[in-house]
């Protein structure tokens, strides 16, 4: 896929989640802004996008625990936010064989958006992944992801890749 020369394109660190020895392709893109906001969203690798779906749903599920959490840490509504870790999900897409597709946050921060326009038109996330069809925007923290010179770090382990290496592992699942 030939990208425009787009604000996101030219702006942003481009990195790639996936895991090249699972059955179902997870993958997503995480990209990063100098001031440490992360766009998230599927890349045209992720299952959905192979098994050519129409009917299917998305929603953001905010547990009653994580809710009631927050509530209770900020006072004022205006101030509530919702910390997240690689493990949260933000985002499922609900299939019509009643299959559920958890999306990650894939770091540590501050979930400021979700695409709530995917929930009224969840096409958006097939037509346009990368730029309507986005997940979330998350503040990064800082201190789990930025070295002592504001350099990105991802945790060792985890399967972060860059531009170059995604479009090596997209030429060999084909």
């Amino acid at each position: 896929m030939n990208f425009p020369s787009t604000y996101i394109q030219r702006n942003f660190q481009h990195f790639y989640h996936f895991k090249k020895d699972e059955k179902e392709n997870l993958d997503q893109y995480l990209y990063l802004h100098p001031n440490s906001i992360v766009v998230i969203g599927l890349t045209e690798t992720h299952q959905i996008f192979k098994s050519k779906l129409e009917n299917f749903t998305i929603s953001f599920p905010i547990l009653k625990s994580e809710k009631q959490n927050f509530k209770q840490k900020n006072k004022k509504k205006k101030n509530e936010k919702l910390f997240v870790t690689p493990e949260t999900i933000i985002c499922e897409i609900k299939l019509s064989n009643e299959k559920t597709i958890p999306i990650f946050s894939l770091v540590y921060g501050t979930l400021c958006e979700r695409n709530e326009n995917l929930i009224k038109n969840p096409n958006l996330l097939i037509e346009d992944p990368y730029e309507k069809g986005f997940i979330g925007i998350i503040l990064l923290r800082k201190e789990k992801h930025l070295d002592s010179k504001q350099n990105f770090q991802l945790e060792k382990g985890t399967n972060f890749f860059t531009e170059k290496e995604f479009e090596e592992y997209k030429l060999n699942i084909k």
